[in-house]
């Protein structure tokens, strides 16, 4: 027998009575009534909540953007389940995702941590390590440098100047 789970919803910090996130890592803008100056024509106009669509960043995180008095922002949706979801009694400033999925946004796979914590968490490391280094050097290449390298020393090993 499987067990449903429940979903709640709660509103997003500084913008209450506008969009909520779920414990599904959804954003919904909500169900409200907004004014409307239509060329001096003012009247009361409802707006229906809907899902909020999520777009990807360049990094990898999921992203929405909110709107607030005309003003457009977006914001990453694991920071806005953490900060609905997630106590923070430490006051940590970054969130890890404990299966280091960047898209994993559940309130199970996030949790509040440092920045060292978060940079030698699982295979961080070991990512930056290959960023780094990046693509193997050719025989050529290899050739290449090892000849840089015997040109600036001399035979007996002292640096030329």
């Amino acid at each position: 027998m499987s067990e449903t789970m429940e979903i709640i919803r709660k509103p997003i910090k500084g913008y209450e009575g506008l969009y909520e996130v779920d414990n599904l890592a959804r954003v919904f803008s909500v169900d409200r009534v907004v004014t409307v100056n239509d060329n001096g024509r003012i009247y009361n106009k409802p707006l229906k909540g809907k899902k909020i669509k999520q777009a990807m960043h360049s990094k990898g995180y999921k992203v929405v953007a909110l709107t607030k008095a005309g003003k457009m922002k977006s914001f990453f949706v694991h920071r806005l389940v953490a900060e609905a979801f997630i106590p923070n009694p430490n006051n940590l400033p970054m969130i890890n995702h404990i299966d280091e999925d960047k898209t994993n946004n559940l309130p199970e796979n996030l949790e509040w941590c440092d920045n060292y914590y978060n940079m030698m968490y699982g295979h961080a490391r070991q990512k930056q390590a290959k960023k780094i280094r990046g693509r193997k050097h050719t025989e050529e290449h290899n050739r290449h440098i090892s000849e840089g390298i015997r040109r600036r020393f001399c035979a007996d090993g002292e640096r030329r100047k």
